[in-house]
């Protein structure tokens, strides 16, 4: 049986990559009885009862931020323990937090797995960006294994050094589209007759979603019957709501916050149209493209995650209004046949979750 010792920032549901450890380990655990322990390096725990299988342990560390001291103290306690462990994997999108990383400087069992292609927290501070430059040449200098996410988020922390990609793949029966829950969510949600548009992500500088309304406006110029649904939370999320309704379109934006039914919900969606500054490769993509829905998404985001011929890009430095147009000329009309065979599509191209499960426990089993 496996052991390994996962760590991350923080916890916190809705999040990608809190999610993504969630998601395939709960799943290792399950199907392979795989040992698994997590280390939250801050500290910060928000999910729900239940999260995660009972046979997962998780250990809270102190935040270097706050008490960097309490932080080092952590790890150096900690150290010796993580020879008990088959593999010591890090989930993140920068390497500020490079202490643990020198302590495990001589080991070949320590994998860093990138899941973004930038952290503007890390670009907008001079001390961020020098220590993640520490971070980066230490990881270069070792004898890590680099995992990522995409093209992007691999040359973000690895540069031109080797990796290996592990898809975000999606559990696609799930996600299949049904046409009677289709009829359901549209009549719950009052969309008879409704171009319906989407958005899933945290309200975030990241996630763009001032530029998404701006977007939007110009889409619903056009089609006076979408609606864009926006599905999550945030920091942003009551100054995106006074920006839509100083834009009059208080009856057109619908704010659905988190929702744990997504795989349904999305039934009910025509396209969704994702503007990020930037991203790994958006696991809310490859569910939206598993369900037959077409994504119109900013080329800051790996070409990757055009797993449809529906899908398109755009390119950020264009005004609302062209990209609105771009949106608007490919727009398609899928018959619920063509949404069915989408999720053949996305398994052939490597993003179910089963395919990642075994990848990750046949890497796992290799000591």
């Amino acid at each position: 049986m496996s052991k390994v010792l996962v760590v991350t920032n923080n916890l916190d549901s809705g999040l990608g990559i809190t999610e993504w450890i969630r998601h395939y380990y709960n799943a290792l655990v399950r199907e392979y009885n795989m040992d698994v322990t997590i280390i939250v390096e801050s500290g910060k725990i928000n999910v729900p009862s239940g999260y995660f299988e009972k046979k997962i342990r998780i250990i809270k560390f102190h935040e270097m931020k706050t008490k960097p001291l309490a932080y080092v103290l952590d790890w150096l306690k900690y150290r010796k323990t993580c020879n008990l462990f088959d593999y010591i994997h890090f989930h993140t999108d920068n390497l500020t937090k490079f202490f643990p990383l020198l302590l495990l400087f001589n080991k070949n069992n320590v994998v860093i797995h990138s899941h973004n292609s930038t952290n503007d927290k890390v670009t907008s501070s001079k001390l961020k960006t020098i220590m993640n430059s520490i971070g980066k040449y230490v990881v270069k200098q070792s004898k890590f294994v680099n995992f990522a996410c995409s093209d992007t988020a691999a040359e973000w922390l690895f540069g031109n050094q080797p990796y290996i990609q592990v898809n975000n793949g999606v559990n696609i029966k799930d996600f299949a589209f049904n046409n009677e829950l289709r009829k359901r969510y549209i009549i719950e949600l009052q969309l008879q007759g409704k171009r319906v548009f989407a958005h899933v992500g945290r309200f975030s500088h990241q996630k763009n979603q001032i530029r998404l309304i701006k977007i939007f406006k110009e889409i619903h110029n056009n089609i006076p019957d979408s609606v864009l649904l926006l599905i999550g939370q945030g920091d942003l999320e009551n100054e995106i709501k006074r920006m839509v309704s100083y834009e009059g379109l208080t009856k057109s934006v619908r704010f659905l916050g988190f929702r744990n039914d997504i795989r349904n919900l999305m039934n009910a969606v025509d396209d969704i149209i994702f503007p990020s500054l930037y991203e790994g490769l958006p696991i809310s993509l490859v569910e939206a493209q598993a369900n037959g829905v077409p994504v119109f998404y900013a080329d800051t985001i790996t070409s990757e995650v055009k797993l449809l011929p529906s899908s398109k890009s755009f390119n950020l430095s264009q005004s609302d209004n062209n990209i609105a147009s771009i949106i608007l000329t490919n727009l398609v009309e899928m018959d619920a046949l063509e949404r069915i065979k989408a999720q053949d599509i996305v398994e052939k191209k490597g993003y179910g979750d089963e395919h990642t499960v075994t990848q990750l426990y046949n890497f796992y089993s290799k000591r």
